[in-house]
């Protein structure tokens, strides 16, 4: 098995856009680092029309994806762009890559990896092929309550919905069963999933309450991670800006305002000079440090940062905390963390973010 910097884990980012960019509140002159990741995260934020994304990832696989999905935006037009992705079935894509402008490193990957460009590269990470999997699994035993939870356009009747068909022990046992963390050690292989997690946690139980909660507030078509998890490929009302018509023309025109840093977060940080960024959208990466290395990672925030800087940080089972010494340069919004965790739409995710003083 590869291990989980030397795959494509992530092809399809999870999280929810919009409490990203309402956490950052960016403006047009910010310059804001973030994590690659699927690519989404980047592409995202170049909706907001900011003057620069500095992508970090580790992983230079997830590096090489977001190249790919910037060369395709900026050389198709939005419905080839859309179909070669793999948002609609489409036979030319092996085609489409041959022609795509990549730098050399890029190219290679991708011709040594035809057939995720075949299949759409939307779902081909680790995560999304494993999610696939699940979906299939509780489709089979219920299909039908699947297809009309997210044919609902109504809270109030999803919540009518929700408490006579859907709450039930089936679900939860079996989200029981695979999140289990032995099991998910094996099966996903991912260190953000176990390193910091309470040995006692069933991660399983813990993502179906969270699921329960959403949908007492939002509907499930419009949550991006539901949709993977339940439907295998993600609907509509739940795209991202960099997949939909409206926002691809106005990222297409911004898109030379990405630039593509493979390393290690705290070490190019820690290299920059003092006061290089306005914003930090800095993922769920405290789920994959030891406390060393998210102390440095604190610290060096810090001195990239210019002073009013914000920042947004998640964690999914992981609870990190702002270090007593650094607590007066990281001020958490409190009650902005609190809207966030409500309104997010990836529903597993807790906040910390605010201002950087210096």
């Amino acid at each position: 098995m590869k291990s989980f910097y030397e795959r494509l884990s992530y092809s399809f980012g999870n999280e929810d856009w919009q409490t990203e960019q309402e956490a950052l509140n960016l403006r047009k002159d910010d310059r804001v680092i973030c994590i690659t990741g699927s690519g989404d995260r980047p592409l995202n934020l170049l909706a907001t029309g900011c003057r620069e994304v500095v992508a970090i990832d580790l992983n230079p696989i997830q590096n090489y994806l977001l190249a790919l999905k910037k060369s395709a935006i900026k050389s198709l037009s939005s419905q080839q762009y859309l179909c070669f992705l793999g948002l609609y079935d489409y036979s030319e894509r092996l085609k489409i890559l041959e022609d795509l402008p990549l730098d050399t490193e890029t190219r290679n990957f991708w011709l040594k990896n035809k057939k995720m460009i075949q299949r759409g590269i939307l779902y081909q990470g680790a995560m999304e092929r494993t999610l696939a999997k699940c979906s299939a699994f509780l489709r089979f035993f219920r299909k039908n309550k699947l297809e009309h939870l997210f044919s609902i356009d109504d809270l109030e009747e999803q919540k009518a919905f929700v408490k006579k068909h859907w709450d039930k022990p089936f679900i939860r046992k079996m989200l029981g069963i695979f999140l289990r963390s032995p099991f998910t050690k094996i099966i996903l292989n991912d260190p953000g999933l176990t390193f910091n997690v309470n040995p006692s946690l069933n991660i399983g139980t813990y993502i179906y309450d969270r699921i329960q909660s959403y949908l007492q507030r939002g509907l499930a078509k419009e949550s991006l991670i539901l949709n993977l998890m339940f439907n295998k490929k993600v609907s509509e009302a739940a795209l991202p800006p960099y997949l939909s018509l409206y926002n691809i023309e106005s990222i297409r025109n911004n898109i030379n305002a990405i630039s593509i840093v493979t390393d290690n977060l705290i070490n190019y940080l820690e290299s920059v000079p003092e006061n290089s960024f306005d914003c930090f959208s800095i993922a769920d990466v405290a789920s994959y440090l030891n406390d060393t290395d998210y102390h440095r990672l604190l610290h060096a925030i810090k001195k990239a940062a210019k002073p009013g800087s914000r920042f947004c940080m998640r964690q999914f089972l992981s609870a990190q905390i702002i270090p007593e010494a650094l607590q007066p340069h990281f001020n958490r919004e409190s009650s902005l963390e609190e809207h966030l965790e409500k309104s997010d739409r990836c529903i597993v995710y807790r906040f910390m973010a605010g201002v950087i003083t210096k």
